[in-house]
């Protein structure tokens, strides 16, 4: 069949032939996504033989979860090389098909709404989305070996991307005009960028200190400090709440409002610090329950002023992980510095010593049980305690109950006539 170029239609072109019906075509892998996906098989499937293997050879160490992990990677390795032979992309005139290793996905040029434009670690790549509310959308990604014709096809549908950032521009410029709702004095983008800086840097001034000179500073000064920055996520989204026009806290691409985001990456690293020396958590059990409220709350109030995303959900546990440092944080302190309890006193044999030599050297000491059903401890602690005591003397233990019953305990030096406890 004789076929020709340069037909064009709606704004794109695509091959037609004589009848003028478009040619499907069809994108495979690209070649170097197919070599990933192989050898991530080939990985796969060694290992799962060799478990296999391993398993049949060996009764004595037979075990279901052996057993469920061979046939798991046999299985993933199986369904990474159909993958390199069933993925791919069919364009046709009026639709687009995503070809998966079990079923396909198909959206109708009528269906589409707009197209959205997404980045990773390999570059860009497009959804399509749908014209119906919380329809489906159709990601196409950048691991298809696509070309200029698909281009052509892409860039004739309504770039959604474009049209916010159209529809933002001339909100700022409406707001600026009408000082409604929404302005301030002097309502500039550059003086915004220049206040999330400043939040940015603030967050990070006041956190990393924190956790370098924490256990040396007055304790009111550290709670001072605590105290702006569980404040300050919280402030930041009220500002986007005041003026979206001038702020967002995820950025969309292109868009030309500053993210505040960055300020709650810094106050969650600078409220895992602790004030006191050789701090220690009996079980951090019930904190991890109790941090799920603040970081939850967060986690809600950060998606509601996210940008869209073709899979919400997955957006959402990613800010619960990232507002859980926050409220695990947050608890930490509160259970720790406004714990009224009195301390227990005890006193521990040091029963050995190790240091860690990593990326950052961490001192240890191995303590005896220090009481009544309490379990061998390793501690990490100061470098200067390390050095003071020796195997076989005595540290002492003050422990508390916790503000939020997380008890917790620190390990100090003893003073020379403290009571050795009985071995």
């Amino acid at each position: 069949m004789k076929v020709s170029q340069g037909v064009e239609s709606n704004g794109y072109r695509l091959k037609t032939s004589q009848r003028g019906r478009s040619e499907p075509k069809s994108y495979p892998l690209k070649r170097w996504a197919k070599a990933v996906f192989l050898l991530l098989a080939a990985a796969c499937l060694a290992l799962g033989c060799l478990l296999y293997v391993n398993w049949i050879a060996l009764p004595w160490q037979r075990s279901l979860g052996i057993w469920t992990g061979a046939a798991g990677l046999i299985l993933m390795g199986i369904y990474l090389c159909l993958s390199v032979l069933r993925y791919g992309v069919l364009v046709e005139r009026d639709s687009v098909t995503v070809k998966g290793v079990f079923r396909s996905s198909t959206i109708q040029r009528s269906e589409i709404r707009g197209r959205r434009t997404y980045s990773n670690r390999s570059g860009e790549y497009a959804v399509l989305e749908a014209k119906v509310p919380d329809g489906k959308t159709l990601t196409v990604s950048n691991y298809f070996d696509l070309d200029e014709a698909w281009s052509e096809w892409i860039g004739s549908v309504p770039d959604l991307d474009a049209e916010d950032l159209e529809s933002l521009l001339q909100e700022i410029a409406e707001s600026e005009k009408t000082g409604g709702k929404g302005a301030v004095p002097a309502n500039k983008l550059k003086r915004a960028r220049s206040i999330a800086i400043f939040l940015s840097i603030l967050s990070f001034a006041l956190g990393l200190p924190l956790w370098i000179y924490g256990s040396s500073l007055d304790l009111n000064v550290f709670r001072a400090v605590d105290l702006l920055l569980v404040m300050l996520p919280w402030v930041v989204i009220a500002m986007e709440a005041r003026w979206p026009a001038l702020y967002t806290l995820m950025a969309a691409r292109n868009d030309p409002r500053p993210s505040l985001m960055v300020v709650l990456f810094g106050s969650g690293v600078g409220l895992m610090a602790s004030p006191f020396a050789n701090f220690h958590l009996d079980s951090d059990t019930s904190l991890l329950l109790v941090a799920c409220i603040p970081a939850l709350a967060l986690a809600a109030a950060l998606f509601r002023a996210s940008t869209r995303s073709p899979k919400p959900a997955v957006v959402f546990v990613g800010l619960f992980i990232l507002s859980y440092f926050y409220g695990y944080g947050a608890c930490s302190q509160i259970n720790t510095q406004m714990d009224a309890s009195t301390p227990r006193q005890y006193a521990a044999v040091v029963a050995g010593k190790a240091v860690h030599n990593g990326r950052n050297a961490t001192s240890y000491l191995f303590l005896k049980p220090w009481k009544p059903g309490q379990a061998a401890e390793n501690a990490s602690v100061s470098r200067a305690l390390y050095d003071e005591v020796k195997v076989g003397d005595a540290v002492c233990i003050s422990a508390h109950q916790g503000a939020l019953h997380a008890p917790w305990h620190t390990v100090e030096s003893c003073e020379p006539t403290a009571r050795r406890p009985a071995k």
